[in-house]
């Protein structure tokens, strides 16, 4: 359990990490994409027209790739595993396992619990997958 969960703001972090973004359709069905380093520097695509919600998500993502400088594979195995590693990371920086306690008693629906973290379904299944011993523990 994490103690003083500090607010992940995928924004700043991006920043501080010198990774710049770029708001242009990254194409096949995608909401964002690590393209690699352009001129030295990591640089993301984002979608344009995102809700708040959904980019937080995406580009906490997307910043896992960044600092793995994923570079594309055709191994759909080896495709999917990095996927999930970027959704576990990011899960876990984007969701206060305190504040997850607080809304799971308050509210009945995980779509409710997603909106009151500020995160999409997929981050949240992402961190109750990487968490299930806390789910154990919890029943």
């Amino acid at each position: 359990m994490h103690l003083n969960h500090k607010p992940y703001e995928p924004h700043i972090d991006a920043d501080n990490k010198g990774i710049h973004i770029i708001y242009k359709d990254p194409g096949a069905n995608c909401l964002g994409l690590y393209i690699g380093k352009i001129n030295g520097t990591p640089t993301i695509l984002l979608k344009p027209g995102m809700s708040a919600r959904i980019e937080r998500c995406v580009l906490a993502h997307e910043i896992v790739h960044a600092e793995h400088d994923d570079q594309p594979t055709p191994d759909p195995v080896w495709h999917a595993k990095r996927e999930n590693r970027c959704d576990r990371i990011a899960a876990q920086r984007l969701i206060d396992p305190e504040k997850l306690q607080q809304v799971v008693a308050q509210y009945e629906d995980p779509g409710q619990w997603a909106n009151e973290l500020n995160v999409t379904g997929w981050i949240l299944d992402a961190w109750f997958t990487a968490n299930r011993d806390v789910l154990a523990s919890a029943a």
